[in-house]
């Protein structure tokens, strides 16, 4: 659940809530393990949550700007976080880079 639909008075549910579980499930995704697994019940979850507590990255996948792309997904205000299309835009941006980077080395 993105903040806005923890904390209902700041925001309302929007397309930039679905950009919050897309980071979230890309996280996943890099991370191969469940989300959240420290956390025991829905009410801490809520919490940790409405405090700013953010997933942090395993080493399995060491990309500094992949990492930087995830988190702007998962940012307080929905009206800071990228679009759809312009998260594919920077993911795009990001592997292009990442794969220059190993051409050279």
């Amino acid at each position: 659940m993105a903040h806005e639909i923890i904390v209902p008075y700041i925001s309302s549910y929007s397309y930039a809530s679905d950009m919050w579980a897309y980071g979230i499930t890309y996280w996943h995704l890099i991370n191969k393990c469940e989300p959240y697994l420290d956390l025991k019940n829905p009410e801490e979850y809520r919490a940790k949550i409405k405090s700013g507590y953010k997933l942090d990255f395993k080493d399995v996948h060491d990309n500094p700007e992949l990492h930087k792309l995830i988190e702007k997904t998962w940012l307080t205000n929905p009206l800071d976080r990228p679009t759809a299309s312009q998260f594919v835009e920077l993911l795009t941006q990001s592997t292009e880079t990442l794969h220059k980077r190993k051409k050279i080395t």
